[in-house]
């Protein structure tokens, strides 16, 4: 007896489940909202591209903000606590005034990939991000890996659940 298969996964339908239903949980609503969005590359582009229309209108309408920095409260050289025990923090002004800059003209343009590294290394959570990214690549068998994978195979005697994986993998 063969299982059916759901068509957007792939993976086995629920036997309770009536005929030409997913289930219509939440998991299958937040499965079809993931499906629609385009490829992730396509995702950073347009919002490179956002927030350089974004910087050239906040340039336009000189933006500025006056840098400050925090600073917790002492008295007596201890900390001063709010009710919850945590210190109080003073929002200090540094004097410093930023300004907002347009990324669409040339000086932004070199600003922009002159620093794109500096960036990329100083910005701690695109390390997890792009692990588990490529993970979830492998995870996926591009077509390209198949061939790669399937050698590993071959030692696998008849029985074994891995040589039935290799074989579907085709």
């Amino acid at each position: 007896m063969t299982n059916p298969v759901s068509t957007e996964s792939g993976l086995p339908a629920r036997p309770d489940a009536p005929a030409g239903s997913s289930g219509g949980g939440l998991l299958d609503l937040v499965e079809r909202i993931g499906n629609r969005l385009p490829d992730p590359t396509t995702l950073f582009l347009l919002g490179l591209g956002l927030v350089m229309v974004v910087s050239w209108l906040a340039a336009t309408g000189n933006w500025q903000v006056v840098a400050r920095l925090p600073e917790v409260r002492m008295v007596d050289g201890t900390q001063v606590l709010d009710a919850a025990g945590d210190p109080v923090v003073d929002w200090v002004e540094t004097g410093q005034v930023l300004e907002a800059r347009n990324l669409l003209s040339r000086d932004g343009l070199y600003w922009l990939f002159d620093t794109l590294v500096d960036n990329f290394i100083g910005f701690a959570p695109l390390g997890v991000v792009l692990v588990g990214m490529l993970g979830i690549g492998i995870a996926e068998g591009p077509a390209s890996s198949r061939p790669c994978s399937r050698p590993s195979c071959w030692w696998c005697p008849r029985g074994c659940s891995r040589r039935r994986w290799c074989s579907s993998a085709s």
